[in-house]
C-alpha cells in the first residue's frame, strides 16, 4: 500500500473525529433549553403553590389587603427575576457559543486540507498540461 493511500486514511478518519466532535458538541449545546425546561416548571409550581397560599390567608382575613398586594408583588418579582435568570444562563451557549467554532471549522479545515495536499502531495498532478504529457509518453 502505497504512503498517499495511508495518509489519505488517516486525514479521513481525522475528520470524521473531527465531524464526531462538533456535531456532538452542537446537539449539547442545542439540548440546553430543554434541560432548562424541568426547573422552570418546577419553580412556577413552587410559586403557583406560595401565591395559593397566600389567597388561602388573605380569604381567611390573616392577611390584609396591604399586605397582600405586597407580597403578591414580591412573589411575581422573584418569579420573573428566576426566568429571566434561568434565560440569560441558557441563551450564551445555544445563540453564540459555537457559532464562531463552526465558522472556524467550515472556514478552516478545508485551508488546512489544501495546505497539507500542497506541502505533502503532488500539485502538479492536478495540471492537465502535465497529465497530457504523461499520457503521452506512456503511448510511446
Amino acid at each position: 500500500m502505497s504512503a498517499s493511500w495511508v495518509l489519505g486514511g488517516v486525514a479521513a478518519g481525522l475528520m470524521l473525529i473531527i465531524w464526531g466532535a462538533w456535531w456532538t458538541a452542537m446537539r449539547r449545546a442545542q439540548g440546553q433549553p430543554a434541560a432548562a425546561q424541568p426547573l422552570l416548571q418546577a419553580n412556577a409550581g413552587i410559586y403557583q403553590d406560595q401565591l395559593q397560599e397566600l389567597q388561602q390567608e388573605h380569604q381567611a382575613g390573616t392577611l390584609s389587603a396591604a399586605d397582600f398586594e405586597a407580597a403578591q408583588t414580591e412573589l411575581e418579582s422573584r418569579l420573573l427575576q428566576d426566568v429571566d435568570g434561568l434565560q440569560n444562563a441558557v441563551t450564551p451557549l445555544t445563540s453564540r457559543g459555537f457559532r464562531p467554532t463552526s465558522w472556524g471549522m467550515a472556514l478552516g479545515l478545508p485551508v488546512l486540507a489544501v495546505g497539507l495536499y500542497m506541502a505533502l502531495g503532488q500539485p502538479q498532478a492536478l495540471d492537465p498540461r502535465v497529465i497530457s504529457q504523461g499520457v503521452a509518453q506512456e503511448h510511446l
